[in-house]
């Protein structure tokens, strides 16, 4: 184990050291004084004993120094490396291990945040990509006298389901950076999540009967102090969800619970799942389970990733429990204030 000098110690050495030398000098020129003759025939040594005691003290103080900003320095070597190991990084004064520690969390955050930016880009220009692609094809063929008759209203309404996609990633794409940015406190109020809960899923009623999903609201009236219109965003992101990856004639349960200081929330399904291996992903920008699926659904892969920061705003706590084949149930549990 490395042996690690402790800063305060240093310290209290060092003024120990000077308090004793500034006594020792102070009765050595005490004694010098009574008699003259002596004093000057010391003032080479003494010259020479200053001067020693100059270079020990600034020598020790540029050890010292070095030590701690050597860590510093490495650190700055490092920023911007996206295979920089941090964990290297050693401090010799555990009183700048929490410094240290902070700026290597912050550097790592910086690091992280540039790379999951620039993934983000990346999946926006592939998924805007794919409706544009077929849209221009559809229009093409039928420009070019391609489409007749039936294929031209097929074609159309091709190009008619593609522009909704488009446009739907879109609305969510800027959802997203809207809640990335960090700006003024959004208005607040005091609102029942049960009648939120009720108005969403009277919203999504047609589309359920569409495609067969029975709706049913359970629990009791739970009041939240918070923006009314982002809490409807993730209930509604919620339901649509289990209404979208949901089987013919399935069900889809939303309970409301007032517990005390919180309230809990929960949106089950009869639908197909998630496996447990993606779990611990579906909340990523543009992560879907199933690709083609989702695709076919509709979704964008942004839906989750919204609710997550509407939440992670609030300091809800968010839970998911799935078994493939039987559904999935999750779970939010809100702050009341």
């Amino acid at each position: 184990m490395k042996f690690r000098i402790n800063f305060q110690c240093i310290l209290l050495l060092a003024l120990g050291m000077t308090l004793t030398l500034i006594i020792t000098a102070a009765m050595f020129f005490i004694e010098l004084s009574t008699n003259a003759d002596c004093f000057k025939s010391v003032i080479p040594e003494i010259t020479v004993m200053v001067t020693a005691l100059f270079l020990i003290l600034a020598g020790t103080g540029l050890y010292f120094t070095d030590r701690i900003i050597r860590p510093v320095e490495k650190l700055s070597e490092t920023i911007g490396k996206k295979d920089a190991e941090y964990d290297e990084i050693e401090v010799e004064y555990k009183e700048l291990s929490a410094l240290m520690d902070t700026i290597k969390r912050q550097q790592k955050g910086i690091v992280d945040n540039a790379d999951m930016r620039q993934q983000f880009t990346a999946n926006v220009t592939h998924e805007l990509k794919t409706p544009l692609t077929a849209i221009t094809g559809y229009s093409e063929l039928i420009e070019n006298g391609m489409a007749s008759g039936d294929d031209v209203k097929r074609f159309a309404g091709e190009i008619r389901r593609n522009s909704l996609r488009l446009l739907t990633l879109i609305n969510d794409t800027i959802r997203l950076s809207e809640l990335d940015m960090v700006g003024e406190e959004e208005e607040k109020e005091y609102f029942d999540l049960y009648e939120v809960a009720d108005t969403c899923l009277n919203m999504l009623q047609i589309t359920a009967e569409a495609n067969m999903i029975e709706l049913s609201l359970e629990g009791s009236h739970g009041t939240l102090y918070a923006n009314k219109a982002m809490i409807e965003e993730v209930v509604y992101n919620l339901c649509d969800n289990a209404i979208r990856y949901n089987v013919k004639g399935g069900e889809v349960t939303v309970s409301v619970k007032d517990d005390f200081r919180k309230v809990i929330m929960s949106v089950k399904d009869t639908g197909i799942g998630i496996p447990k291996e993606h779990q611990s992903r579906i909340f990523e920008r543009f992560y879907r389970v199933d690709k083609s699926r989702s695709k076919e659904k509709g979704g964008t892969g942004l839906g989750l990733a919204i609710v997550k920061h509407i939440l992670a705003r609030y300091g809800a706590e968010i839970y998911i429990a799935s078994e493939v084949g039987k559904g999935t149930e999750i779970i939010v549990i809100f702050n009341k204030y």
